[in-house]
């Protein structure tokens, strides 16, 4: 991720909404939406996804257009708003945690 690509301002801890069931192929759960500033985001896909040694990230589209990039912390499965990235840029995955 460059830091061209992304708007300040966060991390911030969020809740995560899953469906309940496993998503079709992967066997885990299918993440559709999460509370960011008190308001629910809706997730319309997933851009990417990775797993770091600490956390795995998660890229996601919202219906509004914008995209968020999403942090779970391994230890506490707390996740977290990393990123709101620029409409237009294309992010690249950082090595580090």
């Amino acid at each position: 991720m460059t830091p061209d690509s992304l708007v300040v301002g966060i991390p911030v801890d969020i809740e995560l909404m899953e469906l309940v069931g496993p998503a079709e192929e992967s066997g885990e759960p299918e993440l559709w939406g999460f509370l960011f500033d008190n308001q629910l985001q809706l997730i319309s896909r997933i851009v990417d996804g990775w797993i770091a040694e600490q956390h795995r990230y998660v890229e996601v589209a919202l219906h509004d257009g914008r995209r968020f990039l999403l942090r779970q912390d391994a230890a506490t499965s707390q996740w977290t708003a990393s990123a709101l990235i620029r409409p237009g840029s294309s992010p690249t995955r950082s090595r580090s945690t």
